[in-house]
């Protein structure tokens, strides 16, 4: 869940993934917000 610009940015991101990395494919489901999570980290 967040902003859609934010999202799709990250989307973009996705799409070149990591270096010396090839992404095949992805998919996106936009579903309707329901502001279930208040955060996120990576760990």
């Amino acid at each position: 869940e967040g902003e859609k610009i934010n999202i799709m940015e990250l989307f973009e991101q996705m799409k070149l993934g990591p270096s010396h990395a090839y992404v095949k494919s992805f998919s996106i489901m936009w579903t309707t917000y329901n502001a279930e999570f208040s955060s996120f980290e990576i760990r």
